[in-house]
């Protein structure tokens, strides 16, 4: 499949250095702070006006992980890890377009007893990061939306199904609707053959107007991929170690392919401000598992 030409993307992966931060160093608000056991979670909510910022948590002794999410369910970004001398630390890179809140749902993963942690917010000011105080507060339970973490049901023969989307009796025929990006959790080997159909309707924000998967054209500076008109229905085979912008390719109203490597099937829409889109598409797959 030929692949896409990228020109930009609301979260990045790359390491960043953060040595100068440490837990007493930091005035972090009493809301952004806490302490949690091996397998405990605390879930927060923040208020980012926008820019770029760079959200890390530190730890002493402990080992956490933290995924990023609207209001509305939509995931922003996830945690990597990176290793200053004096502490653990976790961290992600996100462009804020708008005022938005956003929910930190906070585990830690390694613990020997207690283990403190500290949130800390940096924003991008005259080409550097500066640590910024963001309204915030404690969430009493876990927010309702489905999570990567939620279970996900198996049918009979063992092909998995999303939760919150639909799967036919047939096994290998499965339905969904984004209006922005979906990681199906379809894991596809070499050889499955794979049929894709879609159909719906997007607003693509309030001035951009409406189409459907071919998508429309607009201005390039709000698409992922420059040589693909804006809001077209992508796909890709996610495969292990995989970028964000890798491995892309047009679907538009539908196509037919042969699986080349084992991955993991994901649809995701060509607009790099999906937070204002209002509609859904609906995305048919079949798949034929390699004889």
């Amino acid at each position: 499949m030929r692949p896409l030409k990228a020109i930009a993307v609301a979260v990045f992966s790359a390491q960043i250095v953060l040595g100068c931060i440490t837990l007493t160093g930091t005035s972090a608000q009493a809301s952004l702070t806490g302490g949690l056991r091996k397998g405990e979670s605390q879930y927060l909510e923040m208020s980012l006006e926008p820019g770029k910022y760079h959200i890390v948590v530190e730890t002493e002794g402990g080992k956490p992980s933290f995924l990023l999410y609207e209001t509305n369910g939509r995931l922003i970004g996830e945690s990597y890890e990176f290793n200053p001398k004096e502490s653990t630390a976790q961290g992600l890179t996100v462009e804020i377009y708008r005022p938005l809140i956003v929910h930190l749902w906070l585990q830690m993963n390694a613990c020997k007893s207690v283990c403190y942690f500290q949130v800390v917010p940096l924003k991008s000011s005259s080409n550097s990061f500066n640590y910024v105080r963001v309204p915030s507060k404690v969430l009493n339970s876990r927010p309702s939306y489905n999570v990567p973490s939620s279970r996900i049901p198996e049918d009979k023969t063992g092909r998995i199904i999303p939760s919150g989307q639909s799967g036919t009796s047939s096994s290998n025929q499965y339905v969904f609707n984004t209006n922005s990006h979906v990681s199906t959790g379809i894991s596809v080997n070499p050889g499955d053959k794979i049929r894709v159909k879609a159909s719906g309707r997007i607003r693509f924000g309030y001035f951009a107007g409406s189409g459907g998967p071919k998508g429309i054209i607009i201005s390039p500076a709000y698409n992922y991929f420059t040589d693909v008109p804006h809001g077209q229905l992508i796909g890709r085979i996610k495969q292990f170690g995989a970028e964000d912008l890798d491995g892309w390719s047009s679907i538009g109203e539908g196509r037919e392919f042969t699986v080349r490597s084992q991955g993991v099937l994901e649809f995701a829409v060509n607009d790099n401000r999906p937070g204002d889109n209002s509609g859904s598409f609906r995305v048919e797959v079949t798949i034929e598992p390699a004889k």
